[in-house]
């Protein structure tokens, strides 16, 4: 499976031939709608978009002393979870075999993009065949969120080794 990986600036003027899914990853809490645009401008060439919010942060700690706040709101309360993963993996599962590839836009197409494209990555074609996302300068990708969709990946017995 192939994916791209992009900012959602980037996401504003993608355009391709070929049927194809977006994963369009946004802040907690964000007031704005799911890109629609992505959908109008391809004519029918993007069959479906999934719109996830959530922080690009890692795991927060439980305890309330922490008190860690992202844009003035309790950082776990926008926390990747085994939800989200569960979204995304049925929505991989549901268009792999009807589109040529996934495109996944996050705010700056760096690291919560390049983690999912990575662990759908290795859900498709195994483990090391993600190589190609960590190997490049230009991502980094989120470890929580990584670690989250192949542990739900595995918890559903997705994993082919």
């Amino acid at each position: 499976m192939k994916f791209k990986i992009m900012s959602r600036p980037q996401s504003g003027l993608f355009y391709h031939e070929d049927p194809y899914v977006f994963i369009s990853i946004q802040d907690a809490g964000c007031v704005r709608e799911p890109p629609i645009h992505i959908t109008k401008r391809d004519a029918g060439n993007c069959m479906a978009v999934l719109a996830l919010y959530f922080w690009d942060v890692d795991a927060i700690h439980d305890k309330p002393e922490a008190n860690y706040f992202v844009n003035g709101r309790p950082a776990n309360e926008g926390l990747f979870c085994d939800e989200q993963a569960d979204k995304i993996l049925d929505f991989y599962l549901e268009w792999k075999d009807m589109v040529a590839f996934f495109a996944l836009h996050c705010n700056a197409g760096i690291s919560r993009s390049s983690a999912t494209a990575a662990a759908l990555q290795v859900v498709a074609d195994g483990p090391r065949s993600d190589n190609w996302i960590f190997d490049d300068g230009r991502w980094h990708p989120n470890r929580w969120v990584y670690r989250t969709i192949l542990k739900v990946a595995q918890q559903r017995g997705l994993l082919q080794w």
